[in-house]
């Protein structure tokens, strides 16, 4: 059994049969701050995690039927067990998980269950220790009270300065002092990464569907529209990304088939560029047969 300590990131497992979800699920645990070391799409590949990575918690998709949570625990009995199931609530349909999520509440559900069944280890209190003995106390105590005095009159002069410049400040016209201007700050580098990996998202999803790999396209979808709420949600304007993502899959429109172009439009919705439709089929005027020739 692994130990944690405090400042370890949360280890979390993934389990479910639909790629899309997993990767969602990862991108969403990672950019909240877990650490996802596995992801399994059956029971066989979620015991091999659990032997060789050790997580602190395992999220199940209760889209596989024959979830054993006993043979969980016997595997792992440390790891909390999460299960997102379509049961009605209360009424789970797989009894003994440490916590249950019912299917559309949002991601942000889990990570506070998570956070709520894994508080992170409190630190431990160190005594406190034994004072320094200092040789030649006498001389010592002089040079610190030298160095005292020294600091407080450099403090002094710092502070007359001070008084001196506000005493110059400008005013304005009705005499009043001009207040100086603050100019406003940058968000943090990382909120700004929110927009920048929007874009990232964007020319992945772009290379999948170029591609055929659809089911990869259809998480990276997922994926920008969450960056792109995470973006707005930090004060970021994204009418440029907008028209990114509309210049960039334009002209992936005509190539790509009804079913992921279908997925496509139930996730990005009205971020989807307009699907181009087929010329409409014209009737048989000016069309001349071969054996009738052009009278008539």
């Amino acid at each position: 059994m692994r130990e944690r300590t405090a400042g370890d990131r949360v280890r979390v497992a993934i389990a479910g049969t639909i790629y899309a979800k997993r990767a969602l699920v990862r991108r969403f645990l990672e950019d909240d701050g877990f650490a996802v070391v596995a992801e399994a799409k059956d029971p066989d590949g979620l015991f091999s995690a659990l032997r060789s990575e050790e997580p602190d918690a395992v999220v199940l998709d209760d889209d596989i039927a024959d979830w054993d949570v006993e043979e969980i625990r016997q595997s792992s009995p440390h790891v909390k067990i999460i299960l997102f199931t379509s049961a009605v609530a209360g009424e789970p349909d797989v009894p003994g998980a440490d916590g249950y999520l019912q299917k559309g509440v949002g991601l942000g559900a889990l990570t506070a269950l998570l956070r709520e069944l894994l508080a992170e280890p409190i630190a431990p209190i160190l005594p406190p220790a034994p004072p320094v003995r200092f040789p030649n106390g006498a001389a010592h105590e002089r040079r610190v009270v030298l160095r005292l005095a020294a600091l407080v009159a450099a403090l002094v002069l710092v502070a007359t300065g001070a008084l001196a410049l506000v005493g110059q400040a400008p005013t304005g016209e009705e005499g009043t002092r001009a207040l100086p201007t603050i100019q406003p700050t940058l968000p943090p580098e990382a909120t700004r990464n929110a927009l920048d990996q929007a874009i990232a998202d964007l020319h992945d999803l772009r290379a999948a569907l170029r591609d055929g790999r659809y089911a990869q396209a259809s998480a990276l979808a997922q994926a920008l529209l969450l960056d792109r709420r995470r973006a707005l949600a930090v004060g970021f304007s994204v009418s440029e990304l907008d028209r990114a993502i509309s210049s960039t899959l334009q002209p992936l429109m005509a190539i790509l088939g009804p079913g992921i172009l279908a997925t496509l439009q139930s996730i990005l919705g009205d971020l989807l560029p307009a699907i181009p439709q087929p010329p409409p089929l014209t009737g048989g005027g000016g069309i001349v047969l071969p054996e009738t020739g052009a009278a008539g």
